[in-house]
């Protein structure tokens, strides 16, 4: 699979070309959605994990009975325990659908109704939630560019669920892309930097970009799931 083929290409480009077309002629749209905790953003992005959750959950039933090897499957499994980790992470996300998902306990817990905002103790274990969220992505796709043919041969194991070269520059290109918007912060150029609409509240891109990770996971499941499916037959 090319970068051409790949279908997580136009998916980047058409949400790029849409947000920066919305920072020049509906600004503050833009920054409403991006202050918005719980906004259709990040609605989207519970939904699409949920769905990323489900295709892995199908795939490892699919690799489970597969008859090569055990690394398949177990990789699928680890990313349902990663992904299961990603919605426990955001458990209050509940309370809008009116449904405690245990968001509750953890109020009573630790002081706050998710794990990223608990306080102390609590907060010095799993407040880096950027980096636990990010570490395994990049780790998972970054290792398709990994050049030693000893590796390559045992990643390679992996299949169906190994990542390929385009599923890297991809990645690679949304990390870019996501730091460099965070640094720039067109928003606030096209506002006016101190204006009072650009430091109305805190807002970033961030959230876009992890939901476009999540949708890049998701291709990787459906693949992986399909080619499990196409064998079985």
């Amino acid at each position: 699979m090319t970068i051409r083929s790949h279908p997580f290409g136009p998916v980047l480009g058409g949400a790029l070309v849409l947000y920066l077309a919305g920072v020049v002629t509906a600004p503050e749209a833009v920054r409403d959605l991006e202050c918005s905790p719980e906004g259709p953003i990040e609605h989207a992005s519970h939904v699409v994990l949920l769905a990323v959750l489900a295709l892995f959950v199908a795939a490892a039933a699919a690799a489970r009975r597969r008859a090569a090897g055990r690394a398949p499957f177990a990789c699928a499994v680890l990313w349902c325990v990663y992904l299961g980790l990603l919605l426990l992470e955001e458990i209050d996300f509940g309370r809008l659908y009116g449904v405690d998902l245990g968001h509750s306990f953890l109020q009573r817990t630790l002081g706050a109704p998710n794990l990223h905002n608990a306080p102390g103790r609590a907060s010095s274990l799993i407040g880096w939630a950027q980096v636990w969220i990010a570490a395994p992505m990049a780790g998972y796709f970054l290792a398709a560019l990994i050049p030693s043919p000893a590796f390559r041969r045992r990643l390679e194991r992996l299949a169906p669920f190994a990542p390929v070269m385009a599923d890297a520059l991809l990645f690679l290109a949304l990390a870019c892309l996501a730091v460099a918007l965070d640094s720039v912060k067109p928003l606030d150029l096209r506002l006016g930097a101190g204006s009072p609409a650009a430091t109305a509240c805190p807002h970033s891109p961030l959230p876009l970009f992890q939901l476009l990770a999540y949708v890049l996971i998701g291709i990787v499941a459906g693949r992986a799931l399909r080619t499990l499916r196409a064998e079985a037959r």
